[in-house]
């Protein structure tokens, strides 16, 4: 046979086998297909606080099988089924991979929530249980659907008194109410309401009271509260008043409607501004709307009844700026009376940080005499 064609013989026999070598290898039998997820479910896929739901899953040619958040490798990639008990809604992610791609799919799962229908502030009354507005809670799943059969839990952080109950289930109206009796000696209080392991908020209570000391509290205000915080209980004021210009006091004017005046001490620049995080200082209580002490004394109380209940006052004075007043003053306490000298009445009560008992007359008292602002009688405002 000639040379030459015996090389295009040899190129031939090369082609058939090449051709016969690749048809073998794409047999039908090994597709090159990426994974697919038939199936990925989530049973209940609305939980109650604490309950757990069932995620199955089917796959077709997978050979490996992550389960995310988590990153968890799950032992058979064909089919299965795991429990999962989330604290929060959360979306499940699969994920099967092969060598010629990978497929995914996702469930979420609804868990309860807890919302506060009337905001994070309570007003009440010393020796009761009756809240403006209540303390009304719901639980809610992810989409916002009430539900009924899951229990609130209610723990006292700071406070005296006592719950209705520690724990409460939302009623026929998918709404659950809390009470809470001031019948200690603190008007004030902390609760922590809880749905467990999946939400919580703190809420805050304040009664109506005079309570003088280091944290003393006048109107549902406290010692330092800030300006945020009157405005939560009380509204915003008729007026704010800067008495002495330069000094950093501003009187926040609550007169008429609420029968108290706040001393605020500005933060940052003494501009005569009031910004949300000043903070009290000063409570001057001019209306039996104020308030009462515990002993009972109020705007209206008279010489005798303040002797009854707290002695005799460690100092006392008048001034020329206010000459029909007698001053009380109560230091070791934080109390200071403003009492008519015709009637010996009670016309205003001041609140203040308790300092150490003063003599009769002399320094002390003079030195308060220099402090008297006179720029706005109307407040009856000696300023520290």
């Amino acid at each position: 046979m000639p040379e030459k064609k015996l090389g295009w013989l040899v190129v031939l026999i090369i082609l058939l086998t090449v051709t016969t070598f690749l048809a073998c290898n794409d047999s039908p039998t090994k597709p090159k297909n990426p994974p697919v997820i038939i199936s990925f479910t989530a049973v209940p896929a609305n939980l109650s606080p604490g309950d757990s739901s069932l995620l199955s899953y089917e796959t077709k040619g997978a050979d490996s099988l992550m389960l995310f958040p988590g990153n968890i490798k799950l032992t058979n990639p064909a089919v299965g089924s795991r429990y999962v008990k989330p604290d929060w809604a959360t979306d499940y992610i699969l994920v099967a991979y092969n060598r010629y791609g990978r497929d995914s799919a996702s469930v979420r799962v609804n868990v309860a929530v807890l919302q506060v229908l009337n905001g994070l502030y309570y007003k009440g009354e010393m020796n009761s249980d009756i809240l403006s507005p209540l303390l009304a809670l719901q639980v809610l799943d992810a989409e916002s659907e009430p539900i009924q059969d899951t229990f609130i839990h209610v723990d006292i952080v700071e406070g005296d008194g006592t719950l209705s109950a520690d724990s409460v289930q939302p009623g026929a109206d998918d709404t659950a109410f809390v009470a809470y009796n001031f019948n200690g000696l603190l008007g004030h209080a902390v609760l922590k309401v809880a749905v467990p392991g999946v939400d919580s908020v703190e809420v805050y209570l304040r009664a109506r009271t005079i309570i003088p000391g280091d944290l003393f509290q006048g109107q549902y205000i406290l010692y330092q509260d800030t300006f945020g915080l009157i405005q939560a209980f009380n509204g915003a004021p008729a007026e704010v008043v800067n008495p002495e210009p330069g000094s950093g006091y501003l009187v926040l004017d609550y007169e008429t409607a609420k029968g108290v005046v706040f001393l605020v001490g500005e933060v940052g620049a003494i501009n005569g501004q009031v910004s949300t995080m000043d903070t009290v200082f000063m409570i001057l209580i001019t209306s039996p709307v104020g308030g009462t002490t515990s002993e009972g004394i109020t705007v209206g109380s008279t010489y005798p009844e303040l002797y009854a209940a707290y002695g005799a006052p460690q100092t006392s004075g008048s001034y020329p700026s206010y000459p029909g007043d007698t001053i009380l003053y109560y230091d070791s306490l934080g109390l200071k009376f403003w009492c008519n000298k015709a009637d010996t009445v009670v016309n205003q009560i001041d609140l203040i940080v308790p300092d150490t008992p003063l003599k009769k007359g002399g320094e002390s008292l003079n030195k308060r005499n220099s402090r008297i602002s006179v720029s706005d009688r109307r407040y009856r405002l000696i300023l520290p």
